[in-house]
């Protein structure tokens, strides 16, 4: 399995995407090219071997409290994975793929260091459906959400943590599968979903699709009237200028008391006047 050779060395930096644990060294998927290839005949086990390993996994995640929730197997799994612990719906995978994708391009002096092949050739390759999701989509994903990701595989204490400055915030936990695939592996107890969106009227643990859909909208409508309370008082700002005879961004400085008082007078005035301008626009 790619993942147990892999070893991250964090550095200490400003921004919240260079806290990121820094190069991953030679075994990783990273730099393992047969990252989304089948298994060799060297890799390949028994079906005892395997069977084995996964009564292993199941025994080691039940000792925690979890459960390992089935994903579909179409090369989909691992953005499912986190699609169900993020928005509680596997269906939504393609949402966290281009979440994913679109950030490292933001971020693509660092990811760009871990790719054998051009950089825009991987993006464009990763953005299809179906291609296979590996430990940089996971590192994004853990920087966006501001959420540790820890893997599971083998039976044994998380491989590999991601994002480790934020044990506040639940894990995103995934477990891995012979080499090429992801389940999402749950807290029954601390359900996280919604967690790390910052949605205004979402009850992370309660939160189910609609919840988030609703919470999305009410971000929307927050932000728009933000946008509004922005544009009166730009209308205020503009309206008072005039008044007064100066320009918009020096009205509110008055060198006398006298004049702090005729900007309160004004101010009051052109601001029943807009309050009721605005009131009686169509809506």
């Amino acid at each position: 399995v790619y993942f147990s050779s892999m070893r991250i060395v964090t550095k200490k930096k400003v921004s919240t995407a260079s806290q990121r644990q820094e190069r991953p060294v030679r075994g990783s998927v990273v730099n393992n090219p047969s990252y989304e290839r089948k298994l060799s005949e060297e890799e390949q086990i028994t079906v005892e071997e395997y069977r084995a390993l996964e009564k292993k996994l199941l025994d080691f995640v039940h000792s925690k409290g979890f459960k390992i929730v089935p994903m579909a197997g179409d090369g989909n799994c691992m953005f499912r994975a986190i699609a169900f612990q993020i928005y509680g719906d596997q269906e939504m995978h393609d949402q966290i793929r281009k979440l994913a994708l679109d950030y490292m391009v933001t971020e693509r002096d660092h990811f760009s260091q871990y790719v054998v092949e051009d950089f825009n050739d991987y993006i464009q390759r990763k953005r299809q459906n179906g291609c296979f999701g590996n430990s940089l989509e996971l590192q994004a994903v853990s920087e966006m959400f501001n959420r540790p990701v820890e893997v599971y595989s083998n039976g044994a204490e998380p491989l590999n943590i991601f994002n480790s400055e934020f044990p506040s915030e639940a894990p995103i936990r995934v477990s891995y599968h012979n080499g090429n695939h992801y389940n999402a592996v749950l807290d029954p107890q601390n359900p996280t979903v919604g967690v790390g969106l910052g949605l205004p009227g979402l009850n992370p643990g309660e939160a189910d699709r609609t919840q988030v859909e609703k919470a999305v909208e009410l971000s929307e409508q927050e932000l728009l009237e933000k946008a509004k309370e922005a544009s009166e008082k730009e209308l205020l700002d503009r309206a008072l200028a005039e008044s007064l005879g100066m320009n918009a961004n020096d009205f509110t400085s008055f060198p006398t008391p006298e004049d702090a008082v005729i900007q309160q007078s004004r101010s009051e005035y052109w601001k029943q006047i807009l309050q009721n301008s605005m009131n009686n626009k169509p809506k």
